[in-house]
């Protein structure tokens, strides 16, 4: 079985990158995937993972995490139909940003390949996912039209 994560920016919500997904997934022989449940890639990956049958983790950063406006059916389906859910912080209120490191850290450390979306920006969660992932030697692909350079 080959475990996948996926990371990547919130601002984006083309469905196009769905697709992207789906070719990583293949390309990679995912059968498993650790899904951070934020809006923007994160859920569109998720997607992607429903749409192809290929099993899900939702990783959530706090047990009290909660979709934004907009996202709540997509993520709601996408939590009950995950394989297994897990939680960086058992809190039901927000504990703070680092139960975002945690769970990224948490999906890279049980994956054997990271497909992001990424744009390049040198700073913010996914590039600090990207570094972490190349620091501990997982292998990264950036579906994203520019070259990954962490």
């Amino acid at each position: 079985m080959t475990y996948g994560s996926v990371t990547g920016q919130r601002k984006y919500s083309d469905e196009k990158i769905v697709a992207l997904f789906k070719e990583g997934f293949v390309r990679h022989s995912i059968d498993h995937l650790f899904v951070g449940m934020c809006h923007g890639v994160d859920l569109l990956a998720g997607m992607a993972a429903l749409e192809e049958g290929v099993s899900y983790t939702a990783c959530l950063p706090w047990r009290g995490h909660k979709p934004p406006r907009g996202f709540e059916e997509l993520y709601w389906d996408l939590r009950k139909r995950a394989e297994d859910t897990w939680c960086a912080n058992d809190s039901f209120e927000f504990p703070g940003a680092w139960v975002y490191h945690e769970r990224n850290r948490f999906m890279v450390d049980n994956a054997e390949v990271v497909l992001a979306y990424w744009d390049g920006t040198p700073s913010g969660g996914t590039y600090q996912t990207l570094r972490y992932a190349k620091k501990v030697g997982v292998e990264v692909e950036n579906l994203h039209d520019q070259t990954l350079s962490v």
